[in-house]
C-alpha cells in the first residue's frame, strides 16, 4: 500500500478549509437560522417567483372584492337611511290622514262642532 504524497496534502487541505469552515460557524449559523425562521432572502428559482405573482394577483384580487364589497356595504346603509326618512315622512302623512278624517267625520256628524263653530 503505496500512499500518494499529493493526495495526502489534497485530503489536508480539504480538512483544513473544512475546519476554518466549521471554526467561522459563528458567522454563518445565526444568519442560516434567521432564514429559516424568517424565510428565505436570496435569489429566487422561476416556480418561487410564480407562486408569489400568483399570491400577489390573488391578493389585488381580494383586495378589489373587498373593496367592492365595503362600497355595497356603504350604498346599502345610504339606501337604508333614506328608507328611514322616507318611512318617516310616511308615518307624518298617516297621522295628519288620520287626524283629517276624524275631523271630517265629527263635522259631518255635528256641523257646528258641537256648538265650538259659529255657522251662520
Amino acid at each position: 500500500m503505496e500512499i500518494d504524497d499529493k493526495k495526502i496534502g489534497q485530503i489536508l487541505g480539504n480538512l483544513e478549509s473544512a475546519i476554518g469552515k466549521i471554526i467561522r460557524i459563528d458567522m454563518w449559523l445565526p444568519e442560516a437560522i434567521d432564514y429559516a425562521i424568517n424565510g428565505h432572502r436570496g435569489t429566487l428559482d422561476r416556480a418561487d417567483i410564480d407562486r408569489a405573482t400568483r399570491e400577489k394577483k390573488e391578493d389585488n384580487k381580494i383586495q378589489i372584492e373587498i373593496d367592492s364589497l365595503r362600497s355595497q356595504v356603504e350604498e346599502s346603509q345610504k339606501q337604508t337611511q333614506e328608507i328611514k326618512k322616507q318611512t318617516r315622512y310616511l308615518l307624518y302623512a298617516f297621522i295628519i290622514a288620520i287626524f283629517s278624517f276624524s275631523l271630517n267625520a265629527i263635522l259631518q256628524i255635528s256641523p257646528n262642532l258641537f256648538g265650538l263653530l259659529n255657522t251662520k
